[in-house]
């Protein structure tokens, strides 16, 4: 399994949340690749071009993989692909296709995505974090504003 906490955090709650909402459904899904090097992306490209890969690979610089902008995901049952698919659509991800089976693009998301993935991240049992004020900063840096510090709240510790 890939480490989602690699991909921006846009990428990641939208994700978290299409899959929060597949496994309510039913459907079961494996992220098996997230963020990847340029050189891990070059290393799959010379696989890919010597057959030796399943499904297709982007050349080096082309890939969404490599700026944290895709996500390969093994969907089962695999006819619910098409399902799934349709659901990562509203939380702004793309399928490629019956070519490339497990790739998804995360595109702009359409409308209401943002609705959906706020829902699902709030809880009332987590209180708001306490905002901090410091005049340190502003002496060591010479100037005369305060920095304001987040403190950690009571459930992180």
């Amino acid at each position: 399994m890939a480490n989602i906490m690699l991909l921006p955090e846009n990428v990641r709650h939208s994700l978290i949340a299409w899959r929060k909402e597949l496994n309510a459904m039913g459907i079961r899904s494996t992220v098996t690749s997230t963020l990847r090097s340029s050189a891990k992306q070059k290393k799959l490209y010379s696989l890919y071009q010597q057959g030796l890969t399943k499904y297709p690979v982007a050349p080096p610089g082309r890939s969404l993989h490599e700026s944290g902008r895709a996500v390969d995901m093994v969907v089962r049952p695999p006819n619910a692909l098409p399902l799934a698919a349709q659901v990562g659509s509203r939380y702004g991800f793309k399928w490629a296709g019956s070519k490339d089976t497990v790739h998804f693009s995360y595109v702009f998301p359409v409308q209401g995505v943002f609705k959906a993935v706020r829902k699902v991240f709030r809880s009332p049992k987590i209180p708001k974090p306490r905002v901090i004020a410091s005049k340190e900063f502003g002496w060591q840096a010479g100037k005369r504003y305060t920095r304001q510090f987040i403190d950690v709240p009571p459930h992180c510790k």
